[in-house]
């Protein structure tokens, strides 16, 4: 990976992340660790569904499965309030 590009991920204050079409994660910053209470090395090949709430992630897997499909670049969970589940099980938005 290209330095300059992992010092401005390190950098960014919010959490990112990137996952292949599967969901696996690929990529995280330190953002993603302080908000979900993962090690990067646990963080890395974990599928984002893990990520989100029980409750949602039926709803999330389509999500994904369907952005999978068809690709655009657009702010996440634009118009809608989305929650993402800590390690220690406690809910937080994202």
């Amino acid at each position: 990976m290209d330095q300059r590009f992992e010092q401005l991920l390190e950098a960014a204050p919010d959490a990112m992340l990137k996952v292949n079409a599967q969901g696996q994660s690929l990529l995280v910053n330190a953002g993603c660790e302080t908000l979900f209470g993962y090690s990067r090395t646990e963080l890395l090949g974990i599928n984002v569904d893990e990520l989100v709430p029980v409750a949602l992630r039926g709803r999330h897997e389509g999500h994904r499965a369907n952005y999978a499909r068809t690709p655009v670049t657009r702010p996440m969970g634009q118009a809608m309030k989305l929650r993402a589940l800590r390690k220690n099980g406690t809910e937080v938005p994202v």
